[in-house]
């Protein structure tokens, strides 16, 4: 699912720092927002939210990205429940 939905702009693998649209995911679960030092291109919004990427926060953001956080620079909506578990479990194991 990570593959199909995410990975044509965000890799997973541990320290790559190769630019891509989005920022390297790799141990996002329990990471603040805004918080990947070598990624550059994040909203005014994602870093003044002083979010904290849980099960709850992974669940709006997937669901509606932009309506749950406008003036976002990612938007990304997922209908489908069990993809989005599927999603946020996966990023869960990146550590």
């Amino acid at each position: 699912m990570f593959i199909k939905n995410c990975a044509t702009c965000h890799s997973v693998q541990k320290g790559d720092k190769t630019l891509r649209a989005g920022p390297n995911l790799w141990g996002v679960f329990g990471r603040k927002a805004a918080a990947q030092k070598d990624y550059t291109m994040y909203s005014e919004a994602i870093k003044k939210s002083g979010l904290i990427w849980n099960d709850q926060n992974l669940d709006k953001w997937l669901t509606n990205s932009g309506g749950f956080m406008p003036g976002t620079n990612m938007y990304y909506m997922q209908a489908d429940a069990s993809v989005r578990k599927t999603i946020i479990d996966y990023l869960k194991t990146l550590k």
